[in-house]
């Protein structure tokens, strides 16, 4: 037997993933950064569903689905508070592209659980999507 491989321990206490460089993939931090080498030039729709309050729809946009249809198949996105304890989420929803640049992109709230088309959305983009409008891009 050879020598043992080294081991990095770390200690730390939770993750949350995004797109930290905005190179189209998701990152991981957890104690430190944990960058995903985008090395093929694959592209991502980012995306915040925001709801506007006040009786309607929760302003964190949580339970809001974001579809889009990317080489035929379509890709489903839920804005959740978190996942577990000590983790969190961003609030932008990230959808992969592969190599398409663009995708048609649909949006239902929780609460009207209407599907709204938010049209064709270009990656590289962040979105704020406000319970049946786009509010900036």
């Amino acid at each position: 037997m050879g020598p043992r491989p080294k081991r990095l321990v770390l200690n730390g206490w939770g993750s949350v993933t995004g797109d930290l460089d905005n190179d189209g993939d998701l990152d991981l931090l957890a104690r430190t950064a944990f960058r995903n080498r985008n090395r093929f030039g694959h592209y991502a729709l980012q995306i915040r569903p925001r709801g506007l309050g006040a009786g309607h729809s929760n302003t964190r946009g949580i339970g809001a689905r974001v579809i889009a249809k990317v080489a035929g198949k379509e890709r489903l996105q839920e804005r959740a508070g978190s996942h577990g304890t000590g983790s969190g989420d961003t609030p932008w929803l990230h959808i992969g592209l592969g190599r398409a640049t663009s995708a048609p992109v649909r949006v239902v709230f929780p609460t009207t659980g209407v599907l709204v088309d938010a049209g064709e959305l270009t990656a590289g983009r962040y979105t704020v999507w406000e319970d049946g409008r786009v509010v900036r891009t």
